[in-house]
């Protein structure tokens, strides 16, 4: 992962070993003041993307779960991976 706070923007990137299960998507959450935020929900058979999300440099962290697909409003917690970004 990277940000860049003059782009207001940063760049995700998940290379998951194997999709998930079938009816079942990895989701990309930003997360700001302990409120996350959908980023993109992959689709059914993906492992990897990469993602521009614009306003990344003012999250917090930013995370993955795997949810029914096409996806969830909030996340399934736990989170499967969560990345501190400060």
């Amino acid at each position: 992962m990277m940000t860049s706070q003059l782009r207001d923007a940063g760049v995700i990137l998940l290379a998951a070993d194997a999709a998930p299960d079938p009816g079942r998507i990895y989701q990309l959450w930003s997360i700001r003041s302990g409120t996350p935020a959908s980023v993109k929900a992959l689709g059914e058979g993906e492992a990897t993307t990469v993602q521009i999300v614009q306003g990344l440099p003012g999250a917090s962290e930013v995370g993955v779960t795997v949810e029914p697909a096409p996806g969830s409003t909030t996340p399934t917690t736990p989170l499967d991976a969560l990345v501190s970004l400060t």
